[in-house]
């Protein structure tokens, strides 16, 4: 789920719909989740990919379909064991 400022409370909302529906992974991107990532995984999202996304997203989606952990994943916020774990930011392209 992509995300903004102005509707972070509907967008949770919208996720925890999702999850009473369907038994799916809740991925949220967009602006809010780099400073929210606490706010947002306590309110029913499972993974949050923070800053510039597009490889994070990629990532993770190569690792559930192979049923691999994401636990390595940089860049990505998580729920282990009722605990929020925040991997390392995914270094940006042009950073030396």
């Amino acid at each position: 789920m992509d995300t903004s400022f102005t509707s972070l409370n509907s967008d949770l909302e919208v996720s925890k719909n999702i999850k009473s529906e369907i038994d799916v992974p809740v991925i949220m991107i967009g602006s809010p989740t780099s400073q929210f990532a606490e706010k947002i995984l306590n309110n029913g999202v499972d993974i949050v990919a923070r800053y510039e996304y597009d490889f994070t997203l990629a990532e993770i989606a190569e690792k559930i379909d192979k049923g691999d952990s994401i636990e390595d994943v940089l860049g990505i916020s998580f729920k282990k064991g009722g605990t929020n774990i925040h991997n390392k930011s995914r270094p940006w392209l042009n950073s030396k």
